[in-house]
């Protein structure tokens, strides 16, 4: 009971940023003239996010399966690295693992990596929460937008400001000044200098970051 208390209190804040999107995808799912009820059973299969969004974009594009198939993959890449530092704190039940490492989003990973006293059976129930909000704003969204002609595409960027808010709590909270500043030079660098590709630039710019400037850093003594 303690640890479901616990988990409920934790993942807060992806409670309305998960919800806020979750709504826009289902709302933009619907008005792309597919079935409503797919919308929560692809947040329940799929959930990855700006993917699903991305995977909109390519299906109202005609997109065959394996160019969707090769955008989530890319999208998704950086969750491995997420993964491989949990892999000795997730818990021994297969089914249970395999689930956890499925729901390690961006803003579940920064919640657990917050967390004071790790627990497997809390980290759990925090991942289930998690994606659980996600699948109940997909269908609000998948409900409203078969009902009332609202425009919700101001939504957007709840994702992005949610995962925002919680790497800078994160790094604040942890006094991890200096993985703070190289990861906002990597996405300024990735802006200006490859606009076309920031997001593989900036991953790949803060990855060198971190390789050539975080073992000297204080931040290695936290």
């Amino acid at each position: 009971m303690n640890n479901l208390q616990s988990a409920f209190k934790a993942p807060t804040p992806a409670l309305f940023g998960y919800i806020a999107l979750g709504i826009s995808f289902g709302f933009l799912f619907v008005k792309m003239g597919l079935p409503w009820w797919l919308a929560p059973i692809m947040s329940l299969v799929v959930y990855a996010g700006a993917a699903q969004f991305i995977a909109l974009t390519l299906l109202a594009n005609h997109a065959g399966l394996l160019q969707i198939l090769g955008a989530t993959f890319l999208v998704n890449l950086r969750h491995i690295f997420y993964g491989l530092s949990f892999l000795g704190k997730f818990p021994k039940n297969g089914l249970q693992k395999l689930y956890m490492v499925f729901g390690l989003t961006d803003e579940a990973y920064s919640i657990l990596s917050a967390q004071k006293h790790y627990n497997s059976q809390k980290a759990f129930l925090i991942i289930l929460l998690a994606h659980s909000y996600w699948i109940i704003g997909s269908l609000i969204g998948a409900v409203l937008g078969a009902s009332i002609p609202f425009d919700l595409h101001f939504l957007a960027f709840a994702l992005t400001a949610l995962f925002v808010v919680l790497a800078v709590e994160l790094c604040l909270l942890k006094k991890r000044y200096t993985t703070l500043g190289m990861a906002v030079i990597a996405v300024i660098v990735g802006l200006t200098v490859f606009p076309s590709q920031m997001l593989i630039a900036s991953l790949a710019i803060a990855t060198l970051l971190m390789l050539l400037v975080y073992p000297w850093s204080k931040d290695h003594e936290h």
